[in-house]
């Protein structure tokens, strides 16, 4: 894992057109507003949302796993 530090405005460039800019640091609440530009190709989800989807798609079609 590659660890930055950027300060709000600050841009973070990766191969394949995708940008990561800082908007916003809120020091009381702890979050941390970004921005990410990408190719539409290109899928961002929140891991959060990403492990729940996918805890969904396990459960929904477990009963189906002998006939996959």
């Amino acid at each position: 894992m590659l660890v930055i530090s950027r300060k709000i405005g600050e841009r973070i460039v990766i191969e394949g057109g995708i940008i990561i800019q800082i908007l916003d640091v809120d020091a009381i609440t702890n979050v941390t507003k970004i921005g990410i530009v990408a190719p539409k190709n290109v899928q961002i989800t929140k891991e959060e949302i990403d492990l729940n989807s996918r805890s969904e798609h396990r459960t929904r079609y477990s009963s189906l796993a002998p006939f996959i």
